[in-house]
């Protein structure tokens, strides 16, 4: 091996080693966001299976994790990345099963029921339609979340010095309330208090030092978080389990989107202009339009990270990196004196 190639070796260590030391503290989750998948393999008959080959792949980042059927023919995996996966199910004597578009969230906790049916292994059956059930089997957790489409999808607004916030579309979910405004910052949890929930981002507490405000405060105006980088928002609002204890509310979870194997991103940018307004209704002649100029812009991009000569062609490093400045230009009143004639 070359001196060069050697050194640059050597750099692509180090580099990762800074890069651990920096997010050491994001990695060393407080509370879990992942989900967990189980259920039971049987044949036509209703029969339970035993030693079923089991393999669960994420789509998105192409990983893969296995588990044999045990004596009652169930199975689990645990500690799930959030997302959507396919599961395939082999076993001798009976045909290949693919179920796909196994769609898991945060703190999802699904269940998919298989039925192999006998025949030669070769011949494959894929079903495209997905029958996960999301009813959570293992706790009394009352939680509701909101999908990456519908974030995409619903539109928000900026104004009054506000940028896109995801969290404003909390109140969008059953137990959750707020004022006659609709705005996010005095929301209430299935009647809590005020300022008195937990937001959690990617595992971490999210709490604002000086004023010491946490919660939808919190995430919604001290750290708000575009939605186009946060992949899924979920509510709990009540019989929490042991992993939430920091609040007398409820818990604002979300977590934020991540790279996959292929290259993606985009571009986008919301404008509030008075020079596009009409004038208000009832106001006297000559009266102008009421001063407005905000631009939110930005873009994003994600993907895998590809070191040359270390992890070449392999699927195990990803990055997300989102954008967004919001900018507002104000209007002032300078206060001046006119001496009498």
């Amino acid at each position: 091996m070359s001196r060069l190639r050697l050194a640059a070796r050597v750099s692509a260590i180090l580099l990762l080693l800074c890069v651990g030391v920096v997010t050491e503290a994001n990695l060393a989750y407080a509370q879990s966001i992942n989900a967990n998948l189980s259920g039971t393999v049987t044949d036509s008959s209703g029969a339970v299976i035993v030693g079923a080959q089991l393999t669960l792949s994420n789509t998105a980042r192409k990983s893969m994790s296995t588990y044999q059927s045990d004596a009652g023919g169930r199975y689990v995996f645990r500690d799930l990345d959030p997302g959507t996966y396919n599961l395939q199910v082999t076993k001798t004597g009976f045909e290949t099963t693919v179920q796909t578009g196994i769609v898991l969230t945060i703190n999802a906790s699904a269940h998919a029921d298989i039925t192999l049916k006998v025949g030669a292994g070769s011949q494959r059956v894929e079903v495209q339609e997905s029958t996960t059930s999301l009813v959570n089997y293992d706790n009394a957790t009352v939680q509701g979340g909101i999908e990456p489409q519908t974030l995409s999808d619903l539109p928000l607004a900026i104004a009054n010095g506000n940028q896109r916030s995801s969290a404003q579309l909390a109140v969008l979910l059953p137990g959750v309330t707020t004022s006659s405004g609709g705005d996010a910052y005095n929301a209430r949890i299935n009647g809590g208090q005020q300022s008195g929930d937990e937001a959690i981002l990617d595992g971490a507490t999210l709490s604002e030092g000086y004023l010491s405000q946490s919660g939808m405060v919190a995430i919604h105006t001290d750290f708000p978080v575009s939605p186009d980088m946060i992949s899924e928002l979920k509510v709990v609002t009540s019989t929490y389990e042991p992993q939430y204890g920091f609040t007398t509310s409820g818990q604002i979870v979300a977590e934020t989107k991540s790279g996959g194997t292929s290259f993606h991103g985009s571009a986008y940018a919301y404008l509030r202009n008075d020079g596009l307004n009409a004038l208000q209704w009832g106001l006297p002649a000559g009266t102008g339009r009421t001063f407005d100029h905000e631009m939110d812009a930005g873009a994003n991009i994600g993907g895998p990270i590809k070191l040359p000569g270390i992890n070449s062609g392999k699927n195990r490093a990803f990055f997300f990196f989102n954008w967004e400045p919001y900018r507002l230009n104000g209007e002032r009143n300078v206060p001046h004196s006119q001496s009498p004639p």
